[in-house]
């Protein structure tokens, strides 16, 4: 496939939304030792050796009878690995700065948060640390009630955590979350799942439209199909680039949530489709409504912060004389 050119947006994005594509699951670039490009930069290092070779020759020379010398090069030693600990500093920090999620705990194992993950429970930019240190210390099977537990924790999390989501484009969708967040302090579960599961869904729509990986093909075009969609995320592995680690996180739980589902036992674990299709009790509870808000927080946040581009299907402000919501 084509590589896009960096400089224009693509026909898939408008350039008023254009901004960084989800993250691909493309391996890290690897040189071939038999290509050419491998070839000269080894012939360029057997170059720099023998420079160096001959540049220590001269210097022990040096170094032998001038004390003054010495001093001097010991100083620009000294300057020299300052300097590239100060460059390594701003790399590691930036590395880190993808690897890590804002509210993990600092001894977080990220195999086992990447565990809690894959059951379904979003655990990037919300909940707070002590809420994840208890879900960490839980089972699989208690897990819902940690959620249950903490459930005062959880919705100030996530009512701050949109206070800091600026983008325009994302206006309403924060509107309508805060608006899922209120109802639950006042015991509304249902309805708040149920409003959080549809601008989550808003969320990911979004996103699909700024990526041909993410909608399926077809003879009249691109669409959306959540099979499709739920299986060209990219996944948490140990070839995941430390940069991306945060992101991939943001996506995981994604899979749990978009398990198929075509009617019969309604399941227990949270799901988009039995929230949107089968409106049981089974499906219907405080864990599954905290995490249909867990979800959407956590993936608007993430948007705010990597730029990714969503495009919501009516950006535009209503034509009809109707008040808006």
């Amino acid at each position: 496939m084509k590589e896009p050119d960096a400089s224009q947006p693509s026909d898939d994005l408008p350039a008023s939304n254009w901004k960084r594509p989800l993250p691909a699951p493309h391996p890290p670039l690897r040189f071939s030792p038999g290509s050419i490009l491998a070839s000269a930069i080894a012939r360029r290092q057997r170059e720099v050796a023998a420079v160096s070779r001959q540049a220590s020759e001269l210097f022990s020379a040096h170094l032998e009878r001038d004390a003054a010398f010495r001093k001097l090069l010991a100083k620009m030693a000294e300057q020299n690995l300052r300097s590239r600990l100060q460059v390594m500093g701003k790399v590691w920090s930036d590395v880190a700065e993808g690897f890590r999620a804002p509210n993990w705990p600092p001894d977080a194992d990220v195999y086992e948060l990447i565990s809690i993950m894959e059951g379904g429970i979003p655990l990037v930019w919300i909940p707070p640390a002590q809420v994840i240190d208890d879900l960490v210390s839980a089972d699989a099977e208690t897990r819902s009630e940690v959620l249950v537990a903490s459930r005062d924790a959880v919705l100030r999390s996530c009512r701050d955590r949109l206070g800091e989501v600026a983008g325009p484009n994302l206006a309403h969708c924060v509107k309508l979350l805060v608006e899922s967040v209120d109802v639950a302090e006042h015991g509304s579960w249902g309805a708040a799942q149920a409003l959080a599961a549809s601008v989550w869904d808003t969320l990911i729509r979004g996103l699909a439209r700024n990526s041909v990986e993410l909608q399926k093909p077809s003879r009249r075009g691109p669409r959306f199909e959540y099979p499709h969609f739920r299986d060209q995320l990219p996944r948490f592995s140990d070839d995941t680039l430390l940069s991306r680690v945060r992101s991939v996180c943001v996506l995981e739980p994604i899979h749990s949530a978009l398990t198929a589902f075509h009617g019969g036992v309604v399941p227990e674990v949270y799901s988009r489709h039995a929230t949107a299709h089968a409106t049981s009790p089974r499906q219907y509870t405080v864990a599954n409504s905290l995490i249909a808000m867990m979800l959407a927080v956590s993936l608007i946040r993430e948007i705010e912060e990597t730029g990714w581009a969503c495009t919501i299907e009516d950006d535009e402000s209503p034509d009809s004389d109707e008040p808006a919501l």
